[in-house]
């Protein structure tokens, strides 16, 4: 365990090297990595940095959708901007 401990430090520092070299305003990733980026990533990138994600396991169309999306544990998360989900369409959106 502490192994995968280092290998997510290591890998959140290259992450974050990137992030301020490149001097990125955002970072976007799969919603099952939230728990790497709150961990490891936030504590190493700038303050400003957004997040936007995506939940494809939510749907718009689900009558339930709005309180599912709350009790979500990134929901309220001040940094992320944008979380897409499934939308119920003829083209499979």
């Amino acid at each position: 365990a502490a192994k995968n401990v280092q290998v997510m430090k290591d890998k959140a520092e290259a992450i974050a090297a990137q992030v301020i070299a490149q001097k990125v305003r955002a970072v976007s990733f799969d919603i099952g990595l939230y728990p790497f980026v709150k961990t490891y990533l936030e504590p190493r990138i700038p303050k400003d940095v957004v997040y936007h994600t995506w939940d494809t396991k939510l749907s718009v169309g689900d009558e339930d959708f709005f309180k599912k999306i709350r009790a979500k544990d990134y929901y309220g998360d001040e940094r992320l901007k944008t979380i897409l989900v499934t939308f119920p369409s003829k083209y499979h959106l």
